[in-house]
């Protein structure tokens, strides 16, 4: 028996695929699939009909198997068929062939996808503040053939997608829960300030701790963002709730209410020190509160070519 030649086919690209095996008999990959259903389901008819095959079909396809290999592999009786101590012996080799079978499949259709590399990112809205575009337009000068997709979103929406590889990176603020879910690498840090009018009594301080502003009416982040969870939780810590004045995803927004005696905002220093004011003075939170970015991405998922290189990039500058 041969295994059998496989094409692999991506947008009119056709790899043809053929293993030769140079000994006296050759195993059909099918018929090894076959036997580790059968040795799932240990009923000859209730695997027959998973396979969508008859009977003695699957029977002739164990028997060959057993032929091949010298020995028997079930124990039959008249309902059941469980593996002997062959069986048990040659299920392991079986999933691992039928395994590197499937690894080596992926690759080459990786290979058939190579002529038309692309990647799907995701990102918090704060690219530029966090150097995220200066990495995109590196990469876009060092691969100018691979096409990218960059989309903004929500925090949980990235980890949907990621998820559901609907994208291969997310750009995201910190979270263990990320963390441990995903692979990731650390971008740049980031911590936490109160964004107060210059005529405010705490406006020449260094530093202030959260607690002297419990009595303010508080400038946030709207809600399904990673900052506001890291206010609120902030602020608990300091053993208060926060009277929220109004809750915005715009940093100068937040930033032209605390001008006009809406509020103090507490927002990211990188973030806001990129729409701050003459009019504002930003003053550094005690104990520091520190957030970081991270690229985030799938654990086990089959890289292509422009994936692997985009991770080098991130890797390579230590």
């Amino acid at each position: 028996m041969l295994i059998k030649t496989t094409d692999v086919v991506y947008q009119d690209v056709v790899y043809q695929t053929s293993f030769t095996i140079r000994k006296e008999a050759l195993m059909d990959l099918e018929y090894v699939k076959e036997f580790i259903c059968l040795a799932k389901i240990k009923n000859y008819m209730e695997a027959a009909d998973n396979l969508f095959i008859s009977q003695s079909a699957l029977s002739k396809h164990i028997q060959a198997i057993e032929a091949e290999l010298g020995v028997q592999l079930f124990e039959r009786s008249s309902r059941k068929a469980y593996l002997n101590e062959a069986g048990e012996l040659f299920l392991t080799y079986a999933n691992r062939l039928i395994e590197t079978y499937d690894e080596c499949t992926e690759s080459f259709l990786d290979i058939a996808k190579s002529g038309n590399n692309s990647l799907a990112i995701a990102s918090i809205p704060m690219m530029t503040q966090y150097g995220i575009t200066d990495w995109l337009a590196k990469f876009r000068r060092e691969n100018p053939n691979v096409g990218m997709n960059v989309v903004e979103g929500t925090y949980y929406q990235m980890l949907e997608l990621l998820r559901d590889n609907k994208c291969d990176f997310a750009f995201v603020r910190e979270n263990d829960e990320s963390i441990e879910e995903f692979k990731h690498i650390l971008i740049t840090n980031d911590w936490l300030v109160a964004v107060l009018p210059v005529s405010h009594p705490l406006a020449s301080r260094e530093t202030i701790a959260l607690e002297e502003l419990k009595d303010e009416p508080f400038l946030l982040p709207v809600k399904d963002t990673r900052t506001y969870s890291t206010c609120i939780k902030a602020c608990r810590k300091a053993k208060f709730e926060p009277k929220m004045s109004f809750t915005s995803r715009g940093v100068s927004t937040n930033i032209d209410l605390v001008t006009k005696g809406m509020g103090v905002a507490l927002l990211m220093r990188r973030a806001a020190e990129f729409s701050a004011r003459s009019d504002v003075a930003l003053v550094d939170i005690v104990p520091k509160v520190e957030t970081s970015i991270y690229l985030l991405y799938n654990k086990k998922k089959k890289w292509n070519n422009a994936a692997v290189k985009f991770i080098k990039m991130f890797t390579d500058e230590g």
